[in-house]
């Protein structure tokens, strides 16, 4: 009836009373029952098997035309509340308080493309006037995360995110566990954003990479506490370029243009590991939750094979020598 692609079909109930004098006056309840097309919504959204059926209820009571505004919506992805919306229709001004729970995020994968694990519930504000202004909150993961979507730029700020649950909601190998302090920038007209991590008090976690690095250089890297991770992201659409950079006591590991292609579930990254100053070069490649693993650790066993030389000749000097430390190695 308004030339748009039929996105639902379904059928709506609704019946109401508006008086229009100086002001408009009146009430509206209405229902709709409905499943969404999932062929149009593919061709309009590229959202794959998009079939959702939902149940929404609408509530208007329009005061002085001012339509205050009680919507519930109920379906096999998600619950969402609008209890207070509030719509000046003179000035063409829209406010409201919102909630949403999703109880499986793996149902949201007709939009992400991407399997995920657990739920979430977000809570925020909604304002349209001459700019569109979404705010929300969400307590999960173990922290904190709020949002603010301006029209079309998304920014988000998350306190001590658990980084192993975030694996864990991604299906992603859990290989590091720390607290992360997240800030990302996003345009989600040009998909391209920023995103800067900072992942707090971490070590790693018993994986492919740490047993290897063990075999080759002795060395166990799960015994060192990392007290300050930098990662910075730069993103294009599902393609994610980082930098990064890691210290304990002992290593410092970095990494320049490490590429990621979430689409692709893809992995490119060359990192340096530098223990006590010795460097193992370390290239992953492939599927992103089960990479290939080369190691160079030439360099790293020569400085290995002339420390030890070196401190074995000490020995022997000092052990033949009636004085201790005649050579100084």
């Amino acid at each position: 009836m308004v030339y748009q692609p039929i996105y639902s079909y379904g059928n709506i109930n609704s019946n109401g009373k508006i008086n229009f004098n100086k002001e408009i006056n009146g009430k509206i309840n209405a229902n709709i029952k409905g499943k969404t097309d999932k062929y149009v919504l593919y061709k309009e959204f590229n959202f794959t098997n998009a079939a959702v059926s939902y149940n929404l209820n609408s509530n208007v009571n329009i005061k002085n035309s001012i339509a205050y505004i009680n919507t519930k919506l109920n379906s096999n992805v998600a619950n969402a509340n609008l209890p207070d919306g509030k719509y000046n229709i003179n000035k063409n001004i829209f406010t409201g308080t919102y909630s949403i729970n999703i109880p499986n995020l793996d149902k949201l994968y007709f939009a992400t493309k991407k399997h995920l694990k657990g739920k979430i519930t977000v809570n925020g504000n909604i304002k349209k006037d001459k700019d569109l202004l979404i705010t929300g909150n969400s307590k999960t993961l173990g922290g904190n995360i709020n949002y603010k979507l301006l029209n079309n730029d998304f920014t988000l700020n998350a306190k001590n995110l658990y980084v192993v649950k975030l694996m864990d909601m991604l299906m992603y190998p859990q290989v590091f566990d720390s607290t992360a302090n997240i800030n990302l920038k996003y345009n989600v007209l040009s998909k391209k954003g920023v995103l800067d991590a900072n992942l707090i008090d971490g070590h790693f976690l018993p994986n492919k990479l740490s047993f290897l690095i063990n075999s080759l250089a002795h060395f166990d890297l799960t015994k060192e506490l990392y007290k300050k991770t930098t990662i910075h992201s730069i993103i294009n659409d599902k393609k994610i370029v980082s930098d990064l950079d890691m210290k304990s006591r002992l290593t410092h590991i970095s990494s320049k243009k490490a590429f990621v292609d979430l689409d692709k579930e893809y992995i490119d990254a060359k990192l340096l590991l530098e223990i006590m100053k010795r460097p193992i070069y370390v290239k992953l490649k492939g599927k992103l939750t089960s990479p290939s693993i080369k190691i160079d650790a030439s360099k790293f066993l020569k400085a290995e094979i002339k420390r030890k030389a070196k401190e074995e000749i000490k020995k022997q000097i000092e052990k033949n020598l009636p004085i201790k430390n005649l050579f100084n190695f």
